[in-house]
């Protein structure tokens, strides 16, 4: 006769079912390493859109600090440090002259529109940021 083996109380797992957890540990950190470059290319995009919308209220601020009549229609070109290369913006201010019977009293001589729009490439995409301001002239 031979001896039954009694396999219910041997412990531990076998070859097959450690390869599986393998394997699907494997997949769970393959994906959350995917999900960290993901997450640095939006950091990087969310930089460059934090340097627009600077360069844009530095913009707004000038024009507002500056003369009534000094305040042009103009481009500007800025280079960024990003990570280990830069990054160029073009800052155009776009003035347009409004007029209308809400400037007819007294107080206010005259009044322009400030559009300030600042573009850049990213991955080889055009992007823009723009912001809107009014400029009033007080009659002195």
């Amino acid at each position: 006769m031979f001896p039954h083996a009694i396999y219910a109380d041997q412990r531990g797992f076998t070859l097959v079912e450690v390869m599986v957890a393998v394997l699907i540990m494997t997949i769970g950190l393959l994906a959350l390493l995917q999900t960290v470059g993901v997450s640095l290319e939006y950091n990087r995009s969310n930089k460059f859109r934090n340097d627009a919308i600077t360069f844009a209220d530095d913009a707004v601020g000038t024009a507002k600090a500056s003369a009534f009549n000094s305040v042009i229609t103009s481009t500007v070109s800025k280079t960024n440090k990003s990570g280990l290369g830069f990054v160029n913006y073009s800052v155009a201010n776009t003035v347009t002259s409004l007029t209308g019977n809400s400037l007819a009293t007294n107080q206010i001589s005259g009044a322009k529109r400030l559009l300030v729009t600042v573009s850049w490439r990213e991955k080889g995409a055009r992007k823009t940021h723009s912001i809107s301001t009014t400029i009033i002239e007080t009659a002195n």
